[in-house]
C-alpha cells in the first residue's frame, strides 16, 4: 500500500497548483524531505519520529486525511513492548516466586542444624560490626586530638605583625584581599535566515537555555560563563557571531556545535 503514498502526495500538491518550493516555505519542511516523501523514499538521514511528524504536517497542508496517510506510511509509530495487563501479570509472577523463596527459607530454618548455623553467622557478623565501629571510634579520637593540638599551637602564637592604618595586621589584610575569581561572562548572537528548530543548553549542567523554533529573521543573544551546546535540524539557515566578532556558518542538515 505504501507504493501509492508518494503519488497521492504529489497529485494532491499538483491539484492545489503549488510547487515543492512553495510547499516547503509554507510548512517549514526542507524541500529535499518533501521530495523523498513524494518518491516513497523514507531511508534518508532523519530520525523516524521526525519523518512521521513532517509527513503529518505535509498531509495536513495538502488537506488530505491524516489518519489514512499515516496508515500508508512505512514507518510505524512506537509501540510499547508490553501492555499494562502484561506488566501486571509479570509483577504477579515475580511476587509468587518471592513468596515461594520465602517459604523455602522458612522450611530450612526449621532444621536444628540450620538454626545453629544461622546463630553462628549472626554472632560472626556482630563481632565484625563491633570491630568496624571500634576502628571508626579510634580514628575519630585521633582526629580530635590532632585538631586540639593544632588549635592550641595556633592560640599560643598570635599574630603580632605591624598594623595598617585601619588597625588590621598584615595577615588580616592578606585574607581580606584574597578574592575568588569570578567567571568571565561572554555572549554570542544566533541568527536564522529561515525557520529552524534548535536546542541550546549548558554542556556541564545540561540546563536548557532555549528549546523551540526560530522563525525567519529571528535573532537570539545568549550570555554564558561555561561551554554551550547548540543542536539544530538545519544548520544551513543558522549563523553564529561570537563576542570577538568572528562569525560561524554551519553545515546543512541535522547537527550540533559547542561554543566555549
Amino acid at each position: 500500500m505504501s507504493n501509492g503514498l508518494g503519488e497521492l502526495l504529489s497529485k494532491a500538491r499538483e491539484n492545489l497548483g503549488i510547487s515543492l518550493e512553495t510547499a516547503s516555505d509554507a510548512t517549514k519542511i526542507r524541500m529535499d524531505f518533501l521530495e523523498h516523501f513524494e518518491k516513497n523514499s523514507f531511508d534518508f538521514n532523519l530520525p523516524d519520529i521526525y519523518k512521521r511528524e513532517f509527513l503529518k504536517t505535509y498531509a495536513e497542508f495538502l488537506k488530505l486525511d491524516i489518519q489514512e496517510i499515516m496508515k500508508l506510511c512505512p514507518i510505524k509509530a512506537f509501540v510499547p513492548l508490553t501492555t499494562s495487563s502484561k506488566r501486571r501479570e509479570m509483577v504477579q509472577q515475580v511476587a509468587q516466586k518471592s513468596l515461594a523463596v520465602d517459604h523455602s527459607n522458612l522450611e530450612v530454618k526449621s532444621d536444628p542444624e540450620s538454626d545453629d548455623s544461622a546463630e553462628s553467622n549472626y554472632k560472626s557478623n556482630l563481632t565484625n560490626i563491633k570491630k568496624k565501629y571500634t576502628y571508626i571510634a579510634a580514628a575519630l579520637s585521633l582526629f580530635l586530638l590532632l585538631f586540639i593540638f593544632l588549635l592550641s599551637r595556633h592560640s599560643s602564637h598570635p599574630d603580632i605583625g605591624p598594623s595598617n592604618a585601619t588597625g588590621k595586621n598584615n595577615s588580616t589584610m592578606a585574607l581580606d584581599t584574597a578574592t575568588t575569581p569570578k567567571p568571565i561572562k561572554k555572549k554570542f548572537s544566533l541568527m536564522a535566515t529561515d525557520g529552524v528548530k534548535i536546542l541550546i543548553r549548558t554542556r556541564d549542567s545540561k540546563d536548557t537555555i532555549f528549546s523551540g523554533t526560530m522563525n525567519k529573521g529571528g535573532e537570539k543573544i545568549i550570555e554564558y560563563t561555561s561551554p554551550i551546546q547548540i543542536y539544530y535540524d538545519n544548520g544551513s539557515v543558522l549563523s553564529i557571531e561570537l563576542s570577538s566578532g568572528e562569525r560561524l556558518h554551519l553545515e546543512s542538515g541535522l547537527g550540533a556545535i559547542e561554543i566555549k
